[in-house]
C-alpha cells in the first residue's frame, strides 16, 4: 500500500497484491506461509497420560496420609515423654 500526502492531506492512496512465489520463483520457501496454509495449533498428549496421572495422583494421596499418621504418632510419642513416667 502507497499513500501520497500533500500539505497533511492525503491526495493518492494505491495498494498493489502480488504472489511472494512469483516474485521469489527460485526460492519460494523464503516467502511467508498463507494463513489459510497454515497447520492449526493443537496439542497432543500422549496417549497413556490418564493411566500415569492417576498413578501420580493415587502416590501423591498415599503419601499425604503416610506423613499424616507418622505425624501424628510422633505427636503422641511427644506427648507421653512430656508427661514423665506414670507410676
Amino acid at each position: 500500500t502507497a499513500k501520497m500526502y500533500k500539505d497533511g492531506m492525503l491526495i493518492d492512496e494505491t495498494t498493489t497484491r502480488y504472489d511472494c512465489k512469483t516474485i521469489y520463483a527460485k526460492n519460494p520457501e523464503s516467502c511467508p506461509r498463507e494463513e489459510s496454509a497454515a497447520e492449526p495449533l493443537s496439542l497432543s498428549l500422549p496417549k497413556n497420560i490418564l493411566p500415569a496421572a492417576g498413578i501420580a495422583l493415587l502416590s501423591l494421596i498415599a503419601l499425604v496420609i503416610v506423613g499424616f499418621v507418622v505425624r501424628r504418632r510422633s505427636a503422641r510419642r511427644d506427648d507421653a515423654g512430656a508427661q514423665g513416667p506414670q507410676f
